[in-house]
């Protein structure tokens, strides 16, 4: 099993319009938002079928 955090849609990594990705402000010290969260994700790997 492999925990992790996904997200549909990674606006805190792609620069959104004229917006600035989130990690930028946050390593700079500033707050940042958060417009589309990270959801907790568990993938399963049946090392079997390597799947």
């Amino acid at each position: 099993m492999a925990d992790c955090v996904g997200y549909d849609t990674p606006d805190h990594f792609l620069k959104v319009g004229a917006a600035e990705p989130a990690w930028y402000a946050y390593m700079q010290g500033r707050v940042g938002s958060f417009v589309n969260p990270g959801k907790l994700r568990r993938l399963v790997i049946d090392r079997a079928t390597k799947r």
